[in-house]
């Protein structure tokens, strides 16, 4: 066996049968990667892509010497499955999945319980949930004090139910969970103010009122308890309710409702100030201050205590010429298209398919979102300063690896997305044109035009002559590794594909095709001779010989029979302009198309074999030839290049 196997498999009849993760060489030379589902692949099937085995998901290069992945930038996991938490949420937030994010609930950032398991990226997709008071997709910037605005009027606070019923003798506690924060517990024989002070202590609640209907929250009857939170504004999400309450003679019930929902604007800096994104620090406008919550004033860092209210008399600084002002009493601004901001001063930016958000529904994500949620808007320009590795006007696409020198692909390829790259699949060399994202709006496909990858160059099986293994094809996620030259294994040696292409023209000409290269006009009268010479004309032909009947055409059924023999394994039909010409295949070739002739390694940094002993480059058929690959015997040769 080669190289006795590398030590790393066992020799069967001259082949290697390599260890587990020892397979990347047919010596069993070079180690396997781990595998994951592809980031980008070429569609093989309507609305199919992401290969679920694929090495180093396509994000990585495979490291042969250790079998370690070395990933792209942003990339992550053994085999750069993962895109990881931008900046690590800059120590502000928590990174978690798609598929984490749905199942997740704090009432605060993660709203619905669901599931998002059956897309291709539940487990791939990572992204920030800010901690309180930081935002931005990486959680780098900082929130502002909200509250109510000041200068609108008849809203209401937010009052919840709390129902308690224990009858005969009660035991036992009880925890309120808001906002993602849990109280201590609470007793069943809790007055009022006992009840208030625990929900007070958690950080997500400014200030309640509490009414009981008896004097402890828990009684024989259903004590009806009003919670009224008078400094916390908008609709604010439901109790969650943990109970080890007990009773001695009957059932226990306890729950709450929303009475009221609450009705007064949760805006930042109150709708009267602008935020400090460094700082998170409200600037006020004139007129306006910090509030206890409740419009008067106070240390909550808000601009919702209205120091002169006679002094109001317009729009914060007339909604800067980009909206229109409501005028008395509120004076709000409604900003025109691509402004924002109390005084609509601030600029928009593009909106495109979020790449992290929470799932809204069963495998449901993705939804619109400024700068994709995957950049940071500038609010003086409107445009996205985009995440690295993401391009578009909203950070929406995920571009092919770039370097500055060489361009997209390292130069060796062309970046499409994955729709394009379906629209340009090939099957066997022959176009075979799939469509992924055929409904724009399915979550499954929703990366249809988001991720592109390499359509890496292979300008067809050419073999020039010139240097051995001068075979000009790339590979990898990036098109930065070569390819080496193929041939049969005179191992286990094949034959050579033979098609009849019969001709019954009795005058004018003809052209074929062979893997989407059209050869010049064939004239019907010409010789095999001149066939064979139309065919290896075309680049997607090396050599062939052809045997013919003389005149090739004629309405007898002219014949001509085309060997291949650089083009190896079952090929395509050659298929003919003219209805007058069949092809059909007169035996199908067997020969292997592998790497290398399985005979030697490739050097992916140069494009060429490395021969094991006694192998060198053959012609496609155990012949010495320029072909490069190592499929000729020589017993006078060692290793070889």
């Amino acid at each position: 066996c080669p190289n006795q196997c590398t030590k790393r498999g066992i020799c069967s009849a001259q082949s290697c049968s390599c260890e587990w993760g020892e397979s990347g060489a047919s010596d069993c030379s070079k180690r396997v990667c781990p595998a994951g589902v592809a980031w980008v692949d070429v569609p093989w099937a309507t609305d199919t892509a992401h290969n679920t085995h694929t090495e180093c998901s396509n994000m990585g290069l495979c490291d042969r010497s250790t079998g370690k992945c070395s990933c792209r930038t942003g990339f992550t996991g053994a085999a750069c499955e993962r895109l990881a938490c931008p900046s690590m949420c800059n120590g502000h937030g928590v990174c978690m999945s798609l598929e984490e994010a749905a199942s997740s609930v704090d009432d605060y950032r993660l709203l619905t319980e669901t599931t998002y398991t059956g897309v291709w990226d539940h487990d791939k997709i990572f992204g920030c949930v800010c901690d309180s008071g930081w935002t931005g997709y990486d959680c780098s910037l900082r929130e502002c004090p909200v509250s109510d605005d000041p200068m609108t009027d008849g809203e209401l606070d937010e009052i919840k139910e709390l129902v308690c019923s224990c009858p005969a003798t009660c035991s036992g506690t009880f925890t309120i969970s808001f906002r993602g924060q849990t109280t201590t517990d609470i007793a069943h024989d809790a007055d009022a103010a006992t009840l208030a002070a625990a929900l007070e202590a958690l950080s997500t609640v400014r200030d309640v009122t509490v009414d009981m209907s008896d004097a402890t929250v828990c009684a024989g009857t259903p004590v009806f308890t009003d919670i009224t939170f008078t400094r916390d504004p908008g609709d604010l999400p439901a109790f969650r309710l943990s109970s080890s309450l007990a009773s001695s003679g009957g059932t226990v019930v306890l729950n709450s409702t929303d009475v009221i929902d609450g009705t007064k604007e949760a805006a930042e800096c109150s709708n009267r100030g602008s935020c400090d994104r460094s700082s998170g620090a409200c600037t006020c406008d004139s007129g306006f201050s910090s509030s206890d919550g409740t419009n008067a004033t106070g240390t909550l860092g808000d601009c919702g205590f209205q120091e002169f209210p006679s002094l109001v008399y317009d729009c914060p600084d007339s909604c800067s010429g980009y909206g229109e002002c409501s005028g008395y009493p509120a004076y709000t601004c409604s900003c025109y298209d691509g402004f924002t901001g109390h005084d609509c001063s601030l600029r928009t930016c593009p909106t495109g398919k979020a790449w992290f958000d929470e799932p809204s529904a069963t495998d449901t994500a993705h939804a619109l979102t400024e700068c994709s949620n995957n950049g940071i808007c500038d609010r003086t320009t409107g445009q996205c300063t985009c995440r690295t590795g993401f391009v578009g006007a909203a950070c929406e696409r995920l571009d092919c690896p770039y370097s500055t020198t060489a361009g997209h692909c390292n130069g060796h390829g062309r970046c499409r997305t994955i729709q394009q790259l379906g629209v340009l699949r090939t099957d066997n060399g022959v176009s075979s044109p799939v469509t992924y994202g055929s409904n724009p709006y399915s979550t499954a496909t929703w990366d249809f035009d988001a991720v592109s990858g390499c359509l890496c160059d292979a300008p067809g099986h050419t073999f020039p002559d010139g240097e051995v293994g001068d075979v000009p094809d790339y590979t990898g996620y990036d098109c930065s590794l070569r390819t080496c030259p193929t041939g049969d294994d005179p191992l286990s040696p094949g034959v050579f594909e033979i098609q009849n292409v019969s001709c019954s023209l009795t005058s004018g000409t003809f052209t074929l095709t062979f893997r989407e290269e059209t050869t010049d006009a064939i004239d019907s009268g010409g010789s095999g001779s001149d066939l064979e010479a139309a065919l290896e004309a075309i680049p997607t032909i090396g050599d062939v010989s052809v045997t013919a009947s003389s005149p090739m055409c004629s309405a007898l059924n002219g014949y001509a029979l085309v060997t291949f023999l650089t083009e190896l394994g079952d090929l395509p039909a050659l298929t003919s302009s003219s209805g007058s010409v069949a092809v059909s295949e007169v035996q199908a070739g067997t020969k292997a198309n592998v790497e290398c002739s399985n005979q030697g390694v490739c050097d992916t940094s140069t494009g060429t074999c490395s021969c094991f002993s006694q192998q060198t480059s053959s012609d496609g058929d155990g012949n010495k030839g320029k072909r490069g690959d190592c499929g000729a015997v020589d017993a006078l040769a060692g290793s070889s290049s």
